[in-house]
């Protein structure tokens, strides 16, 4: 059962941790807070470029050789965690993991322009963050570009629960969120 802490510890010890290298444990669980139903993730080059280690390649290469990562059929570059019981065996609230996504995030829309699954995204990690006025600005923002046809619609309803019921935001902060849920 991967949702008792204990059993999910031991199975990442016994199936993940004694075959990786640290440092390739380290970028699996910092890859695992990223949103691979999008298919543009996980961009090799923007993943490069976000989580920095000296030897980026020969870890990469070791997540692919163990069977960790796989090829997105049919993508250049573009990857999936190989089992996604794995990535939500790994994933956590550490905000330095949020920041690293963020980055990521940022880094995608740098490269590839403002896609709105994306920019639901950047919201997500914010939230677990530093949640401020802003986040509500950038909420009703996006929700201007996104239909139920984009992949984030579902995500930025999620995002909008969240918000909804930070204690930080007064009743009329909050107001535009419930017009928008």
């Amino acid at each position: 059962d991967l949702a008792d802490p204990g059993d999910a510890e031991e199975f990442l010890k016994r199936e993940i941790r004694e075959i990786l290298s640290e440092e390739a444990f380290s970028l699996l669980q910092d890859l695992a807070a990223l949103n691979t139903d999008l298919e543009s993730n996980l961009d090799r080059a923007t993943v490069e470029k976000a989580y920095t280690f000296s030897n980026f390649t020969r870890i990469f290469d070791e997540l692919l050789d163990t069977g960790m990562l796989k090829k997105r059929k049919g993508e250049e570059r573009i990857y999936l965690f190989s089992y996604h019981h794995i990535q939500e065996a790994l994933q956590d609230e550490k905000k330095e993991r949020h920041e690293k996504a963020l980055g990521y995030y940022k880094n995608k829309i740098d490269k590839i322009g403002k896609n709105p699954d994306d920019l639901v995204e950047l919201l997500f990690h914010q939230l677990y963050l530093e949640p401020n006025k802003k986040l509500i600005d950038d909420f009703l923002a996006v929700k201007e570009v996104l239909s139920p046809v984009h992949y984030g619609f579902r995500r930025l309803i999620d995002v909008g629960d969240v918000l909804r019921n930070r204690s930080e935001f007064s009743d009329a902060e909050q107001a535009p969120i419930y017009g928008t849920l």
